[in-house]
């Protein structure tokens, strides 16, 4: 008994084998042109909503009412400190508060 005559044909027509081809071509594109397309554009739309304002260069506190008088911690420093963080706290709970303090240029 002959089946192919019923079996439908293994091959694909031409048109349906160029298809994927097309379709990642297609993809490629978008995946290249999306990217620079919205770097360029953007600049050139409005936002819908209103831009928050920025911040003026004022405090949001109040002025301190304490006195403030510079005062050195410690012994003189042979080079000229570039301080990247302070912490003040009571780091032996001893009563007193500590000033822990980092110096970037010796780290």
């Amino acid at each position: 008994m002959n089946h192919d005559a019923d079996a439908p044909s293994q091959e694909r027509p031409a048109a349906a084998r160029s298809r994927p081809t097309t379709r990642i071509v297609i993809l490629l594109l978008l995946v290249v042109g999306i990217p620079p397309t919205t770097y360029f554009a953007r600049p050139l739309i409005r936002s819908l909503k209103p831009l928050p304002k920025l911040h003026e260069g004022t405090s949001a506190f109040p002025e301190s009412t304490r006195p403030f008088a510079r005062k050195r911690i410690g012994p003189q420093a042979a080079h000229n400190a570039q301080i990247c963080n302070v912490q003040v706290v009571d780091f032996d709970r001893d009563g007193l508060t500590d000033v822990i303090v980092c110096d970037a240029l010796r780290s």
